[in-house]
């Protein structure tokens, strides 16, 4: 460090300074001896109280600027090491690299103790692994059937009759994923397709398909009356329409709806030329379309969309939903009862919605409002209080059964 500013001194002079004290006295007397220009007092004076290399450091420093040399680099200031944390004013120039000192009240210092980390020299035993192949295999071997089980899709079930009279759709699905299935009776209309002009009802009818004997929709280009000759539905504004061209009654031996064509021009059922006088049944998705040529044969399929001068009729299901199974009886309530398959029990439970006459599992009278267990093998009965055979019996199985 001093060699930056004295220049002209000797370097052995230089180097018997051995202490930060010694170097600030030697710049002092350089100054007072005139060999260094002159500075404030206050430059002599910190030169003399200098104990340590920072203080040092800044005193050499305006030195070399007065000077016009170029200041020496700032020390590392080291603990103990002659740096700012030192109290001694005989700190060594250079000391090598060791403990941080500690100050006695005497005023001497000694390295500080070094606390010696004991290490063991005991092995630690570690215990075997344990065998986890031969543990993992029979939890996996007994978790294997659980999960095929648990993955399992529940059986699909179905209703199939078994007793009473013939239906058109002798079987139903239940639907599966917690559904419900919704049984009541069959609720038909007519509603106009296309044609010339709107249709007339007579009063009270609204072109609803009744059951019951004395019941028939009567269809024709007379007017509507209530006596046995009148019609309950107007076609009006059509020359291809007779006065009194078919009806729509109920037919108990078929349990089904059935049109009878009266016209002496003909009546297509679905694409299809009606026999006449013949009653044939209908679906709760016919179309009646009422015009033809005396000299097609029944049966014969016509192609094409009626001409527009021409009426056509369709049957429309007054079904509430898509999960409803309608049954064609006068014996069946509106909304007879329901059906809920439970996953879990593998069963189904049957609900009786207060019908008129009742609902059996297995003989037994299901109370109103009040599930009962259904199961596959068991025997579903409606209207179990009905006389003359008009009970209807299904069993509950499954749909892959056959």
């Amino acid at each position: 460090m001093l060699t930056c500013v004295l220049t002209t001194r000797p370097v052995r002079e230089i180097k018997k300074v051995r202490s930060v004290r010694e170097c600030g006295i030697l710049l002092a007397q350089l100054a007072d001896a005139g060999q260094l220009p002159a500075l404030s007092d206050g430059w002599k004076a910190r030169a003399l109280s200098t104990a340590h290399l920072q203080r040092l450091h800044h005193v050499v420093c305006e030195l070399a600027a007065a000077l016009e040399l170029t200041p020496p680099p700032a020390p590392l200031p080291k603990a103990g090491a002659g740096g700012e944390t030192s109290e001694s004013d005989d700190e060594p120039l250079t000391r090598p690299p060791g403990p941080a000192l500690r100050k006695r009240p005497n005023g001497f210092t000694v390295p500080a103790p070094v606390t010696k980390r004991k290490t063991s020299h005991k092995t630690t035993r570690v215990p075997p692994a344990a065998p986890v192949a031969a543990t993992a295999a029979p939890v996996a071997a007994t978790a294997a059937p659980a999960a095929a089980a648990a993955s399992k899709p529940p059986p699909v079930l179905r209703l199939r009759q078994t007793r009473g009279p013939p239906l058109s759709v002798p079987a139903c699905t239940l639907p599966s994923e917690g559904g419900s299935l919704h049984i009541g009776r069959l609720q038909c209309r007519l509603e106009l397709a296309s044609g010339p002009q709107p249709l007339r009802f007579l009063p009270g009818s609204n072109g609803l398909l009744r059951y019951g004997a004395g019941q028939a929709l009567r269809i024709g280009r007379g007017p509507c009356t209530p006596n046995p000759e009148g019609n309950n539905v107007q076609l009006e504004g059509s020359s291809k329409v007779s006065r009194l061209h078919a009806q729509i009654a109920w037919d108990g031996a078929r349990s089904a709806f059935c049109v009878t064509d009266l016209s002496s021009v003909g009546t297509i059922l679905d694409g299809r030329k009606l026999a006449p006088r013949e009653p044939t049944p209908l679906s709760s998705d016919s179309t009646l379309a009422f015009y033809g040529n005396p000299s097609w044969s029944p049966g014969r399929k016509i192609e094409g969309d009626p001409p527009p001068d021409v009426f056509a009729l369709r049957v429309r299901s007054l079904a509430d939903g898509p999960s409803r199974w309608e049954l064609p009886s006068p014996c069946v309530s509106r909304s007879h009862c329901t059906l809920n398959y439970d996953a879990r029990a593998g069963c189904c439970t049957v609900t009786d919605s207060n019908s008129h006459f009742g609902t059996a599992v297995d003989g037994t009278r299901v109370a109103a409002g009040q599930p009962a267990t259904l199961r596959a093998g068991q025997e579903l009965e409606l209207c179990c209080e009905a006389d003359g055979g008009r009970a209807l019996a299904f069993v509950l199985e499954q749909a892959s059964s056959e």
